[in-house]
């Protein structure tokens, strides 16, 4: 993974800021084998219904859409809209169907509402055993119970929670760990990429008035990220009247409707561009003879002849860059080499990173987030009314 950085100028260098020592999701060494032998019960299944919200979900979501096999079936739900979980409920049947509820606290009641409605199926809970509600039911139930680890949700992708329900999935998590063990050791440093990518968003809004962070993503297999993206940047930063907005959108997609924003809207947003330089599958485009002189722009038809898909991805991405740089708007680059476990694994350490910094930065704590745990408690007491 490379990130490249444009139209910044270093307004302090804040060199105290960089932490002396590290939270626990940054020193955490993931048992994969461990993980594998206590998720290996549940390969029989083919279907999977995981129910979470937030970072008990966000991760599992990212591995999903970049690595799908397709050799079994996943839903993830974050709701308990009624009419959206009996269609969930008409397309998997029971005895071929494993739903795996996650919450560390164990008190999110949505989750729970939502598991009320799969109570007939097998279930597998992944929670803080022998705390809060969630635990309480498991037993009761006779539900197995695997303990989630004391690293709050949006930081436990690395953890049971996300590499438990990916390789039930096949999806290779030693793989995935082999990049993000090298992530962590490389994005500890102040010259790596995280803290160089905080660094800019932080001073773009400071000495800028930069808040709001465009994000387009250009390749269908990362946008599932874009969630936890969000997730980390919003509320590990989004305190005290403090942090930035993400903006995120799939790409060449947002070019239709986003860069219009970017470009001619407030001037207070910076660009975070992702790109991955290679394809798996080289495919060029074959345009008939009978249609090549059709009229195209300035040119026909005909000029699309031999063009390569991915070529033509990567230029919609370098011509929107270029036309940010002309307009001297603070942009970076984030570039994936391919979409591979290993780089999948870099790419999650590395957004893990930038927002533990952006809050360091910020000085605002990177771990809680107040807010959140309010607007439930206001809509458990709706609930009663």
């Amino acid at each position: 993974m490379k990130l490249t950085i444009e139209n910044y100028h270093e307004s302090s260098s804040h060199k105290d800021e960089f932490p002396a020592s590290w939270p626990e999701f940054a020193t955490y060494v993931p048992p994969v084998d461990e993980i594998k032998k206590q998720f290996a019960p549940y390969e029989k299944y083919q279907n999977y219904i995981v129910i979470g919200n937030g970072g008990s979900i966000s991760v599992l979501d990212g591995f999903w859409g970049a690595l799908r096999s397709d050799s079994k079936n996943l839903e993830i739900i974050a709701t308990m809209e009624p009419d959206y979980l009996r269609e969930v409920v008409a397309k998997f049947r029971r005895d071929d169907t494993l739903v795996i509820v996650i919450s560390k606290s164990g008190t999110t009641v949505g989750v729970l509402e939502t598991l009320m409605f799969f109570k007939s199926y097998d279930v597998l809970v992944i929670t803080s055993v022998g705390e809060g509600t969630l635990s309480a039911l498991a037993q009761k139930m006779g539900w197995p119970q695997i303990d989630h680890p004391a690293i709050g949700g949006r930081f436990s992708g690395r953890t049971a929670v996300g590499y438990g329900p990916a390789h039930l999935l096949g999806i290779n998590i030693t793989a995935i760990e082999e990049g993000a063990a090298a992530a962590v050791e490389e994005n500890k440093k102040m010259d790596g990429p995280a803290w160089r990518l905080a660094k800019f968003l932080f001073d773009s809004n400071k000495s800028g008035g930069r808040n709001e962070i465009f994000l387009p993503t250009y390749s269908h297999y990362l946008t599932n990220f874009n969630h936890l993206v969000v997730q980390l940047m919003h509320e590990s930063v989004g305190k005290d009247g403090k942090g930035q907005t993400v903006l995120a959108a799939e790409a060449p997609e947002s070019q239709h409707h986003t860069n219009q924003r970017f470009f001619g809207g407030p001037k207070n947003m910076v660009g975070v561009f992702v790109t991955v330089a290679k394809s798996y599958h080289d495919e060029k485009i074959e345009v008939p003879e009978s249609v090549k002189d059709i009229t195209l722009r300035s040119g026909t038809l005909n000029d699309l002849s031999g063009a390569d898909l991915q070529h033509s991805l990567l230029c919609e991405a370098q011509g929107t860059m270029a036309d940010a740089a002309e307009q001297k708007i603070p942009l970076a680059h984030i570039e994936l080499n391919e979409i591979s476990p290993q780089e999948i694994g870099q790419y999650l350490v590395f957004w893990q990173f930038v927002a533990y910094f952006s809050a360091l930065l910020y000085d605002v704590n990177p771990l809680d987030q107040p807010q959140v745990e309010r607007s439930k408690e206001i809509a458990l007491e709706l609930r009663s009314k």
